[in-house]
């Protein structure tokens, strides 16, 4: 069953909210791991691309479980791939 989607103001509705804490330490961790930037970018709209369908199957392994926006998508994307960078080995 499809989830509702966020609503203005709820987490999953702005471009950074508490959970962007959580892409950005597996981002870190890619980093920090040696991944290839190509990795992280993978890693990013895999899981962006797969949430929903997670959400809609099993949400209660989800904090909250309503349909990310647009706008949190990108910001979970600059989340993890901003530590990445931050934090890579060369």
């Amino acid at each position: 069953m499809k989830r509702p989607l966020a609503r203005v103001g709820q987490p999953n509705s702005r471009l950074f909210d508490r959970y962007s804490l959580v892409h950005a330490v597996v981002g870190a961790s890619l980093g920090l791991g040696g991944a290839k930037p190509s990795t992280a970018l993978v890693v990013s709209l895999v899981w962006e691309l797969s949430e929903p369908t997670l959400k809609a199957t099993k949400p209660k392994i989800f904090p909250k479980s309503t349909r990310d926006r647009a706008t949190n998508k990108i910001g979970d994307m600059i989340s993890l791939v901003g530590a990445y960078y931050l934090l890579r080995q060369k």
